[in-house]
């Protein structure tokens, strides 16, 4: 790896619900690297304008949770910290820089943070082919990880957390979930074929909770961060990050609440949460998750006799140009 290629960023790419939140920042604790909190700028328009604007339309309190990620860094690293004097002041920021691009804030807190690897999670990359494009074409020589956690339990969690943002029923909410799972993780297969193998980790959340050191030291080795055991230990500390608790009332978020609640690394087995039989799951969804998920190497799924039981997908075309189809330039 060249010395141009150290200075690049990690960037985790998953769907909500799928332990990324304290896996960026264990992978953000090792000595070389700053964990950033969720910037969410790779979608919702071009410009950090468009964002703001977009930002109107959220659910009364959902506009301001999230997009305390990025207040909170501009804050931290602008500011110099997270009182609620520095947030407004970091709004003020952005209103003024309302022509720039997402991508070119989030180049410019990068920046800031170099010679150290900026970490960033945003689940939200993963949420149109528009914006992984735009994240994987801005940053070229980024290095990434392709975060799983198996795809019912990604549902069930998924439904608890938007169950107050609408009238549907659980079975309902938990088959959205696995519409989002499928679609975030096919994308983020397809924009993988153009990445360098070397820059491409993929990593389970139940392995990586199983035995965290040995996934954080395969980050480490697979990424060319420091792999002393001093290194490796520092980032089973994810409390330590600067953002591994509630902001201020302008921006309490950044990472997912249960992480800020209790920002402690655990050991600790993922169980599976509830059976593809106790639902209804529209036959061909329920044979997409199958197929991807055995792909991923969740194989206990329960199956109707008519659900295929080999993975037949293949990974599409939607990037069949590249992901050079969009540019973002400041």
């Amino acid at each position: 790896m060249t010395a141009s290629q150290n200075t690049q960023p990690i960037l985790v790419l998953a769907p909500a619900r799928s332990y990324s939140s304290i896996f960026a920042a264990c992978l953000g604790a090792n000595p070389a690297c700053y964990a950033f909190p969720e910037l969410e700028l790779c979608h919702g328009g071009e410009t950090v304008g468009d964002i703001l604007e977009n930002d109107r339309l959220l659910p009364l309190g959902f506009d301001r949770y999230c997009r305390s990620g990025l207040l909170r860094a501009l804050a931290e690293l602008t500011f110099g910290d997270q009182s609620s004097d520095s947030v407004i002041r970091a709004r003020d920021w952005l209103t003024n820089r309302s022509q720039w691009t997402g991508t070119c804030v989030m180049s410019h807190l990068f920046a800031l943070v170099a010679p150290k690897r900026a970490v960033e999670k945003s689940p939200g990359t993963t949420r149109s082919n528009e914006a992984i494009a735009r994240c994987v074409s801005r940053f070229r020589r980024a290095s990434f990880v392709h975060l799983i956690r198996d795809p019912l339990s990604t549902a069930t969690s998924w439904a608890r957390l938007v169950s107050g943002y609408g009238a549907y029923s659980r079975n309902d909410l938990i088959v959205q979930g696995l519409e989002v799972w499928y679609a975030a993780h096919l994308r983020i297969m397809t924009i993988g074929q153009w990445i360098d193998p070397s820059r491409f980790l993929t990593v389970r959340a139940e392995d990586f909770l199983a035995d965290p050191v040995e996934w954080l030291r395969r980050c480490a080795d697979t990424f060319g961060l420091p792999s002393s055991c001093e290194s490796i230990e520092s980032m089973t500390h994810p409390e330590r990050s600067s953002y591994a608790s509630l902001g201020p009332p302008e921006a309490p978020g950044g990472f997912d609440p249960a992480f800020l609640r209790a920002p402690q690394l655990q050991i600790h087995p993922l169980a599976r949460q509830g059976r593809f039989d106790e639902l209804i799951v529209p036959p061909d969804l329920l044979a997409r998750i199958c197929e991807l998920g055995a792909r991923f190497g969740y194989r206990d799924f329960r199956m109707d006799p008519g659900v295929p039981s080999e993975p037949s997908i293949a990974v599409n075309d939607t990037f069949c140009d590249g992901p050079d189809t969009l540019h973002a330039s400041c």
